[in-house]
């Protein structure tokens, strides 16, 4: 299953961070909103009653599958790069980009983050910043104005490794989501794009870049079935998943080589309906 090599100059990755370090406030305490006692589902038919998202943001309310026709210059970013694995030096002002999902911040730096997804009409980029790095305050919805100043091809995926002067222009804004059940994705223009999906983990949780676990997640549109890698960190949650359960992710697509792949870093964004085989 794919995951992307260790970036050498970086040391402060998140897979090597132990549960400590790992923000549990995303994730709902209250066992009321997590059905323990789900009981047999069919894993590719939403369920007349729904578990609550874990966390306190609640998706629906943002969510658009409409694209953006803004263009925030993110376009520009990408043609700029040249390829290579690497942080480059350039610098490209962002104006007008949608903050689309939250990734991974630490827990000690709460109201501070570091690891976020934008996107705009021509392209989509994973702000992967430095933890010793300037934390801004914005939430998925917010419309944002930065500048980039290092930019790379992570095997693939767009990723903006330090930005300066990032201001918020306005909050509570759409969502672009995907759906993404049983379709076959673009491994292109897609990256880093959010996407909905909801099926059934088909295989055993293998260990992909410690503390990480890897599933086969099977999703379903009519006939056609699709089946996707589901890249995701166990520790933090209440209830760690097992192949048979039924989940729902709403998540950006990472490509690391080989097939598409899912990675659940804002675990506030993701439904557990329970193992089908209980």
């Amino acid at each position: 299953m794919g995951c992307p090599p260790e970036d050498p100059t970086e040391t402060d990755d998140d897979s090597d961070v132990d549960t400590s370090d790992v923000d549990t406030s995303d994730v709902d305490s209250d066992t009321d909103d997590i059905d323990t006692d789900a009981p047999a589902i069919d894993c590719h038919v939403l369920p007349s009653t729904l578990p609550a998202w874990g966390g306190d943001i609640d998706p629906p309310t943002l969510i658009t599958n409409t694209p953006y026709t803004n263009d925030a210059g993110l376009g520009g970013l990408l043609a700029a790069l040249d390829g290579t694995t690497g942080d480059q030096t350039v610098d490209v002002d962002i104006t007008g980009a949608t903050v689309t999902v939250l990734d991974y911040n630490r827990d000690e730096d709460l109201g501070q983050v570091f690891r976020f997804y934008v996107e705009d009409a021509n392209a989509a980029f994973f702000a992967r910043l430095s933890f010793d790095a300037t934390g801004y305050d914005i939430q998925a919805g917010d419309i944002v104005n930065f500048n980039v100043t290092a930019a790379q091809l992570y095997f693939g995926v767009p990723q903006i490794s330090a930005i300066s002067e990032l201001t918020v222009v306005s909050s509570g804004n759409p969502v672009h989501v995907i759906e993404g059940n049983g379709q076959t994705l673009d491994l292109t223009g897609d990256v880093n794009r959010v996407h909905h999906l909801y099926g059934e983990l088909v295989s055993a949780g293998e260990g992909c870049q410690d503390p990480n676990y890897c599933f086969d997640l099977e999703t379903v549109d009519g006939e056609t079935s699709t089946i996707n890698t589901l890249r995701i960190n166990q520790e933090p949650l209440q209830t760690p998943l097992i192949q048979g359960d039924c989940v729902e992710i709403i998540a950006p697509m990472g490509i690391f080589s080989e097939p598409p792949q899912f990675n659940v870093g804002n675990y506030e964004w993701h439904r557990w309906y329970g193992n089908v085989d209980e």
